[in-house]
């Protein structure tokens, strides 16, 4: 499946509960988890810079010799204060908002330990003790590099502390009403698919992720490149289910240039746009013309607009076989 790349279905952990429940989460890759670390490194920067501020104008405020001792002991203190809480936020804010800090919540994700229990404060300690070994050389590069490699993108830390970063129940949440404002906005381009449900389970599981991938990943693909995701995933999916013939004419039907119609010229009125209409030649035959295929908005192909109705059509079913999407 080399070709999806772009649509690759995202990795996944599967945790089971002493209930023998099967959960499945999804793995937080390295652009959200980079998205939360940049939220929360600006969020640090902001209160380092306010909190130095504060401290010059105290000690110019300080008259006399406690100016002097402050002078002196300022930058031993001041040092100690800002480590203290540049590495408390992590420690504390995680530990305390359930693996949330304010980054990851923003961005949806969350920590969580490898069984599935809620972050532990000793694995929250060593996680972030380890921060310091995935920063190096600079810019989280030695945490990236395990992270990207590793099935579960975990990085050193991760390791360590046996966590995990996923995407947070209420992050699925909002990729769901995402989705579904995409999908009213494509609603009156798709067609209508209507699969009995021993039709609807020849579909296996990657097939499935990879419709739901492309799906979620839509708004941030090219035009072009979408139309080729489309086609294939659709050419894959589409024989299992019988629907050849539908896709064939859609196929057909798309390639008919929406130029065919030849509107009147905009400057034209009433009278010339009916006098351009008399002037064409008539069919001799009373049969009705074939109506045009409607365009798909913003120029995308009908083969976009068959994945989407597919995803729509399977969904279901396979959101209630995976517990939600990780719920």
């Amino acid at each position: 499946m080399n070709e999806f790349h772009e649509a690759a279905p995202p990795r996944r952990i599967v945790v089971t509960t002493p209930e023998h429940v099967e959960l499945r989460f999804e793995t937080a890759g390295i652009g959200s988890r980079v998205g939360a670390q940049l939220i929360d490194a600006l969020i640090l920067l902001l209160v380092n810079v306010a909190l130095v501020l504060t401290w010059m104008l105290a000690v110019e405020a300080v008259p006399g010799e406690a100016a002097a001792w402050l002078d002196e002991y300022a930058a031993a203190v001041a040092i100690v204060v800002l480590a203290a809480l540049n590495g408390g936020y992590f420690l504390i804010g995680e530990y305390a908002t359930g693996g949330r800090t304010i980054g990851k919540r923003a961005m949806g994700l969350r920590v969580m330990q490898d069984n599935g229990r809620p972050l532990s404060f000793l694995a929250s300690v060593i996680r972030n003790l380890l921060r310091m070994i995935d920063t190096l050389p600079m810019l989280y590069v030695v945490g990236a590099l395990c992270s990207f490699f590793h099935p579960h993108d975990k990085r050193l830390g991760d390791l360590a502390a046996g966590t995990v970063v996923v995407y947070d129940v209420g992050g699925a949440k909002k990729r769901t009403k995402r989705m579904e404002k995409q999908l009213r906005a494509w609603g009156p381009f798709l067609p209508e698919l209507t699969l009995e449900p021993w039709v609807r389970e020849r579909v296996n599981e990657e097939e499935w992720e990879l419709l739901s991938a492309f799906a979620e990943r839509l708004p941030y693909l090219a035009p072009r490149r979408a139309e080729e995701l489309a086609k294939g995933i659709v050419s894959l999916v589409v024989p299992k289910l019988g629907l050849n013939e539908r896709w064939a004419e859609a196929l057909e039907a798309a390639s008919t240039p929406w130029s065919a119609a030849r509107p009147p010229a905009p400057d034209s009125g009433p009278l010339e746009a009916a006098a351009q209409e008399s002037a064409q030649p008539q069919p001799q035959t009373a049969q009705q013309p074939q109506p045009l295929p409607r365009p798909a908005p913003s120029g995308r192909p009908a083969s976009v607009a068959w994945a989407l109705a597919l995803h729509m059509a399977l969904r279901q079913d396979w959101e209630l076989l995976q517990g939600g999407g990780g719920a």
